[in-house]
């Protein structure tokens, strides 16, 4: 009956990709093509926001450990850290050191297409301590091509940083340049991450609830 092909259209409270699928193919059923196109269209427009890319939370183990570090070792340096799962955060923990050229320790997400034109804010909910550090924004895979950052220093309570995108700056060879990526765009970052680089050296952890993108 016709109540009964309707009834995969009905919208559940949080949509679903199996809700999406089967959504199409009721669609299919109806011999209507302008009202199968409209449906289409619909399905189409709501699955792009249901998988667009938004930030992320860290309760979810699967997502932290998808996470990883790259230290100064691949320079000769001594810097040390890790990256576990811990009370449902990304725990980011390690020792800086600047022996042996050495000075930097990061904590990054998988590569990918992180399209951020639709944004213009990233907060970040996170404790730490051990001084300052830098959320980093990359565009390119090799590493001595222009990154993004924005410093911000957080303590051992949990705290909220509203890092505006278009303040980013812009570093070549780690020294800003006096760019920022307002003037290059947001449509084109492929990772993300965390550094830790600023020359204070001892332990220090970083503990991330989310990322999230507004």
């Amino acid at each position: 009956s016709w109540r009964r092909m309707c009834r995969p259209l009905r919208k559940p409270e949080r949509p679903s990709a199996d809700w999406l699928l089967r959504t199409f193919f009721a669609c299919r059923a109806f011999p209507n093509e302008t009202y199968c196109m409209k449906m289409f269209l619909t399905i189409s427009l709501i699955s792009s926001v249901l998988l667009s890319f938004s930030g992320f939370d860290f309760s979810d183990k699967a997502t932290t450990d998808r996470w990883a570090v790259i230290n100064d070792g691949v320079m000769g340096g001594r810097s040390e850290s890790q990256v576990v799962h811990s009370d449902e955060a990304l725990l980011f923990i390690g020792n800086l050191s600047l022996e042996n050229n050495g000075g930097f320790a990061s904590v990054r997400a998988p590569w990918g297409d992180y399209d951020l034109s639709a944004f213009e804010e990233v907060v970040v909910e996170c404790s730490g301590f051990g001084g300052s550090f830098m959320c980093m924004l990359e565009k390119e895979r090799r590493w001595y091509l222009p990154y993004y950052t924005a410093s911000f220093s957080p303590n051992e309570e949990l705290q909220r940083f509203v890092l505006p995108l278009k303040d980013f700056k812009e570093n070549s060879m780690g020294r800003k340049n006096g760019k920022t990526l307002g003037d290059r765009g947001y449509s084109d970052i492929i990772r993300i991450g965390f550094i830790k680089n600023d020359k204070v050296e001892g332990p220090f952890e970083l503990k991330l609830r989310s990322i999230r993108l507004r």
